[in-house]
This record gives C-alpha cells, structure tokens and sequence, in this order.
C-alpha cells in the first residue's frame, strides 16, 4: 500500500506541477484577444507578468518556508487553491488593474508549488528514488506548458478565452480536494525516508545563505529564467506581431520546446537515479545529470530541489 501510495503523490504532484505552468502559460496565448479587447499596451503586458515575477519570486522562498512549517499536505493545498482562484478570476477581468492583481496572486500560489513538491518527494522517497520521482513530478510543468498553447486556442475557440482561464482554474480546486482526501501518514513517510546520518533536522535561513551551494542555485535560476519566461510570456505575441502568424497556428507550433523540455526532466531523474544506483555519490550523480540534461533544459535544474549530498 506504501509503495502505491508513494506513486500516488507523486502523479499528484505531476498534476500540480503541469497546473502551474499551464495556469501561467494561458495569458501568454489569451493576450493576443485580451489587448485587441481591452486595448492593453505592450508596457502594460510587461508590467502584468512583471507583477506575476515579483509576487512569485518572493513566494518561492516564503512558500518554502511555510512549506517546512505546515507541511506538503496542507501548504500545497494552499498554495494550488490560490492560485487556482486568482487564475479563474482572470475570466471576470474587465480592466488592466483588475488583471495586475489577478496575476499577482496567481504568482503567490504558484511560488509555493515547486518547493511543495521538492518537500514531498523527499519524505515519501529515499535517495535511490529520489532523483526519478522529482523528476516526474517536476516534468508536469513542462507537460502544461505544452497543453497550454492548444488548449488555450481550443478553449477560446469554444468558450471564448475567458474559458481558458475558468477551466484549468476549476480543475486546480478539483486538484485540492483530491489532494486533501489522500491519505497521509507520518508513518508511512517514516517507513521511506528515514533522516540521514548527520543531517540536522532543520536549517535556518541564515545557514542557508552560507552555504556555496545555496549561491550557486540563486546564480543557475539567475541567468536561465529569465530566457525561460522571456520565450514563454513573448514568443506568442511575436508570431503573432511579427510574424503574422495566425492564432490558431500558434497553438500548433508553441508546445513543441516544452514537449522537449518534459522530456529531458523526467530523463534527467532517471538519469541520476541510475548513476546511483552504479554506486556514484548523490552528489556527482545529481551534478552529471544536472549537467548533461540542462544544456537542452532550462527547468534542468529544478530536479536538483531534491538534492541531498
């Protein structure tokens, strides 16, 4: 049953994962109507996802620190619910201000997922597992991304794009409930992820920031993500500007890097699962598969949340 339930949590956390970036993706798509509706400028779409960046920045780190305090279960079940109200509430939008702060909130939810899941993967599985459970469970963002550009276009073919908001939202409170209802036992996590040899218990904020390690993270996220979210909020609305490529075929086109992307993160758990298991430290392990898979993979890196040498 242990082992079922493991695996379980672990689809879950593929679900909330791929909810995230599909739930962040869908304005990238919906801004070409939105602006033609509202008449929203270029700048004001640049201070929308810049209110999305801050909000979401500053959660990553406060979202793990309320993960550690209240636990996988109950922060990312804070954490999806909000985000998944901010995002239906983007279908009820009639200003730019009123989208401002729908995506400010959608950015304080989701800055809690990606730490959420890193926290749960480690409790539920040993370092043998680790590295492949993190790296199905993180591959969901990469998977949302690509189900976000035709999705979007199907949704707003059909429901208008209001639709495409509404609907991943109400599939995010669907998550939670689901989530809440599976059963979490302490002693269960006990059975598979025993505290290491040596480790402390807890690490303050301040030990943290100490530590090589923790810099050379800031650093990686430093000088990729803002490629990543360059391609992901802009590349739409330059096909679509300049390139004069219609609405429909964007949807066609834009999912084909995340498809690649899902690709490499769950190859790059198994990767580093595998160097393990040939008797590589966790350490090297996880910095091999790091480095072979995030040459092709911006999200590369978020798999090494996991890491424990």
């Amino acid at each position: 049953m242990t082992k079922t339930l493991r695996w379980l949590i672990v689809f879950l956390l593929f679900i909330a994962t791929g909810l995230s970036f599909l739930d962040r993706q869908v304005l990238s798509i919906a801004i070409i109507k939105i602006q033609q509706e509202f008449h929203i400028t270029d700048v004001q779409y640049g201070m929308i996802n810049t209110s999305f960046l801050i909000s979401y920045a500053v959660m990553f780190t406060l979202g793990g620190w309320l993960i550690d305090r209240v636990g996988g279960k109950l922060g990312l079940a804070i954490s999806v619910g909000l985000w998944s109200i901010a995002n239906s509430l983007h279908a009820v939008m009639t200003t730019f201000s009123q989208l401002l702060a729908f995506r400010f909130f959608l950015g304080m939810g989701e800055g809690g997922c990606f730490p959420g899941a890193a926290w749960t993967v480690y409790r539920w599985f040993d370092k043998e597992e680790r590295a492949l459970a993190n790296g199905i469970a993180i591959g969901g963002s990469a998977i949302g991304a690509v189900v976000a550009p035709p999705l979007t276009i199907w949704l707003s073919s059909n429901y208008g794009w209001r639709g495409g908001f509404l609907i991943p939202g109400l599939i995010g409170i669907a998550w939670v409930i689901a989530w809440l209802l599976t059963p979490w036992k302490k002693e269960s996590m006990a059975v598979v992820s025993q505290p290491e040899s040596g480790s402390k218990e807890t690490v303050s904020f301040l030990e943290l920031l100490q530590k090589r390690p923790t810099w050379v993270f800031i650093i990686i996220r430093f000088l990729l993500d803002p490629v990543f979210y360059f391609m992901m909020f802009w590349i739409p609305k330059y096909l679509s500007s300049v390139r004069n490529v219609s609405y429909e075929e964007i949807g066609k086109l834009f999912w084909i890097p995340f498809l690649a992307l899902g690709i490499a993160n769950i190859l790059g758990g198994w990767f580093s699962g595998q160097l393990i298991a040939h008797q590589f430290s966790v350490n090297k392990a996880r910095k091999n598969g790091n480095g072979y898979c995030g040459l092709t993979n911006p999200l590369g890196s978020r798999y090494f949340l996991g890491i424990d040498g």
